[in-house]
């Protein structure tokens, strides 16, 4: 069997995130439209054609083209979003608006906290 392909980060993320949602090859590329032999190129031959599929692999995912793209998602702030973020925001989504209420409060109570904290070092 060839070698994996290591140094494309990209293919990486894509991949790690398809694990982690449980997203099987064969989902993977009858959504796409693809072959399997296609998208094992992409894993062993280091094709970079699966590049003008990833808006569609992102959508797919659940998770926004740039943290495939680049590992985060610039958030237009100097803080960016990593996976394990975007996993808890996707968590959210299940919830009823009263719960979504009270894990805002929890949260902007625990940064009131971090920053009285940090205010009295």
């Amino acid at each position: 069997m060839p070698e994996f392909n290591e140094n494309n980060e990209i293919l990486n993320r894509i991949l790690e995130t398809m694990k982690k949602r449980g997203v099987r090859q064969k989902e993977m590329t009858k959504h796409l439209g693809i072959t399997e032999p296609a998208f094992t190129r992409w894993k062993y031959a280091g094709s970079s054609s699966y590049l003008k599929y990833i808006d569609t692999i992102a959508e797919y995912l659940n998770v926004p083209s740039d943290y495939l793209l680049y590992g985060t998602v610039d958030s237009g702030h100097t803080k960016q979003i990593t996976f394990e973020d975007l996993e808890i925001l996707n968590s959210l989504a299940d919830l009823t608006p009263e719960e979504k209420d009270f894990v805002k409060n929890t949260i902007l109570f625990l940064q009131t906290q971090h920053i009285s904290n940090n205010s009295l070092r």
